[in-house]
């Protein structure tokens, strides 16, 4: 994992990539503003990079922060996931969205 260097609203550093695969700067507090995940050869490796992401970034799942839910979007031709996330140490809800499009639908076999 290779850090951006940039921080978001509640300090926390933006990673930028999981091997191959690399992530957009962005905050993705919104789906405006969805983290881009490129380089996934398909769903399958996108969505465990989604989840690894999530971990460099806010620690340990079940320790520093729950997923409530995850849901997909499609908007304007793209397909988004957004990750409702529960800050176990903070208490607070929030949600992350990626920009899926370029694994979404693809299998690898």
């Amino acid at each position: 994992m290779i850090f951006s260097g940039k921080h978001d609203k509640f300090g926390n550093i933006l990673p930028t990539c999981v091997g191959e695969i690399q992530f957009s700067s962005n905050e993705g507090f919104s789906i405006d503003d969805a983290i881009v995940i490129t380089g996934a050869e398909g769903s399958f490796d996108g969505v465990d990079a989604e989840y690894k992401y999530l971990v460099q970034r806010f620690g340990e799942k079940s320790v520093d922060w729950t997923l409530k839910m995850q849901v997909l979007h499609e908007n304007e031709g793209k397909a988004y996931d957004q990750m409702q996330i529960i800050d176990i140490k903070e208490q607070r809800e929030f949600s992350i969205f990626f920009d899926i499009t370029e694994f979404f639908g693809k299998e690898i076999f």
